[in-house]
């Protein structure tokens, strides 16, 4: 479970990827001149201890993976941190990881992806209602919750005016 303080879970992040606590720090937002008492401070800590023990575990279930999820994530803030800097300033390239970030994060996807489906008009009533029961689970309970009762709405409107 994600940490309350997103540069605490930024660093447990980095930990598991493997990177060094001194560059943890740096990668999750700390100076680099107190980057060192940063790392050494935040790797005391039991919930941060518990967050890279639980990252490291999803890792091991992904073994088949070459690139692990925590090292991506990592990495892709990492471009848009240097893409931002002013120094470098390459907001393309940070434009892209943000995107990447967004679709890891499931709150973008590609239009190829939406449109997967084919033609639903080709489907019948049985597989167009595993389609949206498939659909339902991906969201997240309160989110579901949300849709289901404004469906629900609009069925009851829908047939109240025929």
């Amino acid at each position: 479970m994600r940490l309350s303080n997103h540069r605490h879970d930024a660093y447990a992040v980095a930990r598991a990827a493997g990177y060094s606590q001194t560059e943890s720090a740096k990668r999750a937002g700390f100076p680099g001149t107190s980057a060192p008492n940063a790392g050494y401070r935040l790797e005391r800590q039991e919930t941060i201890k518990q967050r890279v023990a639980e990252l490291l575990a999803e890792e091991r279930q992904d073994d088949a993976e070459i690139a692990t999820r925590p090292w991506i994530v990592c990495n892709l803030a990492e471009i848009v941190r240097i893409g931002l800097h002013p120094d470098s300033r390459d907001l393309g390239n940070a434009n892209r990881a943000l995107e990447m970030l967004a679709k890891i994060g499931g709150y973008m996807m590609d239009k190829k992806e939406s449109r997967s489906e084919g033609n639903l008009m080709s489907l019948s009533s049985g597989q167009l209602r595993e389609l949206l029961d498939a659909r339902l689970a991906e969201l997240a309970p309160a989110v579901r919750e949300r849709v289901l009762l404004l469906a629900s709405a609009d069925a009851e409107t829908e047939v109240s005016h025929t």
